[in-house]
């Protein structure tokens, strides 16, 4: 996300004046994340009302035949999250990319309680390369096997995270390196300019004719 907007700024320097086009590819990635984001509450929603709704006292769900209960409430769910305003406002509204946190959170714990704890993992990490607010809730998935004394389902989403992370982290100081290469560059063909103006000023005044 820095780099595009680096790009954009760079190619573009009147992009803070909020320009539509300036800001599209953007639009498309948080109109994807709603997509991926309503996706993961229906498929999370629909296990637990399954897994839930034959010792749940709710009157409502016992109106529903069994068969129907989940995909439902599920629907339901996908419902209130597609149209969640503070989610439209910002995504499409006044443009950020916070929206991108809710899909992983999502998938991963649809992966916990799914005892995919390796993929939960994965997620976790990925998630937390793109924002790191995911970090501060990535500690209750490892937790969740802990409190039940299940050390290797701990270990799954630790080796998860890790594989996960490691190469994305590696990724960052090359990509740092180059754009630290690219302005060195550029400041020393500024500078060689800069050296070069004087000088060809000066032969030009002592030429016959430069005086004029």
């Amino acid at each position: 996300m820095s780099i595009w907007t680096k790009e954009v700024r760079a190619k573009f320097p009147g992009a803070e004046d909020g320009t539509p086009e300036y800001v599209e590819p953007l639009l498309s990635v948080n109109l994807f994340s709603e997509l991926l984001t309503a996706a993961g509450i229906f498929l999370l929603v629909r296990l637990v009302v399954r897994r839930a709704s034959g010792a749940t006292n709710s009157g409502l769900l016992h109106r529903l035949a069994p068969g129907e209960r989940g995909w439902i409430c599920g629907l339901l769910a996908a419902g209130v999250a597609w149209l969640e305003p503070s989610l439209i406002l910002d995504a499409h509204a006044w443009p950020q990319w916070d929206c991108w946190i809710l899909p992983f959170y999502l998938f991963a714990a649809l992966a916990a309680l799914t005892r995919r704890w390796f993929w939960c993992g994965c997620l976790l990490a990925t998630g937390g390369m793109l924002k790191g607010q995911l970090l501060f809730v990535a500690p209750f998935f490892l937790f969740w096997p802990l409190w039940q004394k299940r050390w290797a389902r701990a270990g799954r989403v630790l080796a998860g995270f890790i594989a996960t992370a490691a190469p994305l982290l590696g990724v960052r100081p090359v990509v740092s390196l180059a754009d630290e290469s690219t302005q060195l560059r550029e400041r020393t063909a500024h500078g060689e300019l800069q050296a070069a103006i004087p000088a060809k000023l000066s032969v030009a005044q002592h030429q016959p004719g430069g005086a004029d």
